[in-house]
């Protein structure tokens, strides 16, 4: 009996470093297309938990073994399994050296994936860095990035080779949300991200706003160096506002459900800088598609899916943010939750995979 093309799989190697699972992009891939493909998605071993995915075959390369060990073990393992699978589609986020898989792998189809741009704070070192990563791009047959922003930033020049593959989000809460008393909730990175500000603006909100202390709260997720949670602890204490935020620490994917339940107003708080002004965010996205109203730096990104219906704009500086905040109380009472997660409907990650990355497959 001959199969049919119903019954057949191609085969489809997703090629990253970060662990599995702790790459969201990556492992929603793997969740909305494994009813297309087989899967294969090969990884380093970085000691986290391992999660794990019905039909995905995840492939660990050992991490302690050194840096250039670890990387030949990676590509050699790559090799390997393109070699089994000439009919294979294969997709390398990209990382340090990834072009010699587009060089040397063989596959029918080879893709490589930016999400990202460098994010070093000096100008000089990013540009070198961008240019650098461009370089990867030369070995592939097409190209897909996160935004045209950090297209630019990394020099990519051929259009020809480029499809735009946006950030996308899940829905994390399913709870209907009501704004009469204000719940913030910052997830995420704390590095880099001046989230201290974010404690010194409520501060000065609540000063010139005393009567509102018992109707605000504000959970704060998030991991990183030691010394930058030491800074936000001591922000909290300094600023006398131990009684209403809180720092959680790190909390895993699954696990944020409850916090998302709770909580009515997402904050995401990135710098104005030339490197984050590009670089859409991820929990932009994942407040407003579970109804949470949601205070965002005024970046470029940001821009374009925030409005009046699911947040607000801020500037990245203690007064921005208790500026927004002044507005948020203002109009609370006008907010509709559910035009508020019918906003950014398209960026739903089933709808990002199945709309624009299954074409390009």
């Amino acid at each position: 009996m001959q199969l049919t093309d119903s019954f057949y799989k191609q085969k489809f190697i997703i090629v990253y470093p970060n662990q599995f699972g702790y790459h969201t992009d990556s492992y929603k891939y793997c969740e909305y297309l494994n009813d297309r493909y087989d899967i294969s998605y090969i990884c380093f071993d970085q000691g986290f938990e391992k999660l794990e995915l019905p039909h995905i075959n995840v492939i660990y390369i050992q991490f302690n073994t050194g840096k250039i060990r670890r990387l030949i073990e990676l590509f050699l393992e790559v090799f390997k399994n393109c070699n089994k699978n000439p009919d294979n589609i294969l997709f390398v986020i990209q990382f340090k050296f990834s072009f010699l898989l587009g060089l040397f792998a063989k596959s029918k189809k080879k893709i490589l994936d930016y999400r990202t741009g460098d994010l070093s704070i000096n100008p000089l070192k990013r540009w070198l860095k961008n240019r650098w990563m461009s370089m990867d791009s030369l070995s592939y047959d097409k190209i897909t990035v996160i935004s045209d922003g950090v297209c630019k930033n990394i020099f990519l020049l051929n259009r020809k080779r480029i499809i735009i593959l946006p950030l996308g989000a899940d829905v994390i809460s399913s709870k209907k949300h009501e704004y009469k008393q204000i719940r913030l909730l910052y997830v995420g990175a704390i590095h880099t991200r001046n989230v201290y500000q974010t404690i010194e603006g409520l501060a000065e909100f609540i000063s010139m706003n005393k009567n509102l202390r018992s109707s605000i709260n504000y959970t704060i997720i998030g991991f990183g160096p030691q010394h930058i949670i030491t800074h936000l602890l001591e922000t909290i204490k300094e600023k006398q506002v131990e009684d209403i935020v809180k720092y959680v620490g790190r909390v895993k994917y699954p696990d944020l459900t409850p916090y998302f339940d709770q909580c009515n107003v997402g904050i995401s708080y990135i710098p104005k800088t030339p490197f984050f002004d590009y670089q859409p965010a991820t929990k932009t996205f994942e407040y407003v598609l579970s109804g949470l109203y949601t205070i965002a730096t005024d970046t470029f990104e940001n821009r374009k899916v925030i409005n009046l219906s699911n947040g607000i704009l801020c500037d990245d500086t203690p007064f921005g943010f208790a500026k927004a905040l002044e507005g948020l109380i203002k109009m609370k009472s006008e907010i509709d939750e559910v035009a508020v997660r019918n906003s950014l409907l398209s960026y739903h990650w089933k709808a990002i995979v199945n709309n624009i990355l299954k074409p390009i497959l």
